[in-house]
């Protein structure tokens, strides 16, 4: 059981769309050579929406908060997320490496 199945949801669809999209985008032979700006939108937006998440979580969104599948999509998201707004994705993984709940 999770504590926020909202949230789990909501990184699973996000990072489910990151996918589809770079499938499309690789098969459509579009994604080489620059970034597509289809993909940087993508990426943005759900960049943008991590960062809210984690200011409302005020922490990584862990195992115990939205289980395994909802912290690995978190962390595709984080790896793709260039934004440079609200507190660094980067910053709430350093301070989680050594965590029990860190995915």
């Amino acid at each position: 059981m999770v504590e926020r199945a909202d949230l789990a949801e909501e990184l699973d669809r996000l990072a489910a769309e990151d996918l589809a999209v770079r499938q499309r985008l690789v098969e459509a032979g579009e994604l080489y050579g620059h970034y597509n700006s289809e993909m940087r939108e993508v990426h943005r937006r759900n960049g943008d929406r991590l960062t809210a998440i984690l200011d409302e979580v005020g922490t990584w969104p862990g195992h115990r908060l939205v289980g395994a599948d909802g912290s690995r999509a978190a962390f595709l998201i984080a790896q793709h997320d260039e934004s440079a707004s609200g507190r660094s994705v980067a910053e709430v993984l350093d301070e989680r490496r050594r965590g029990e709940d860190f995915a």
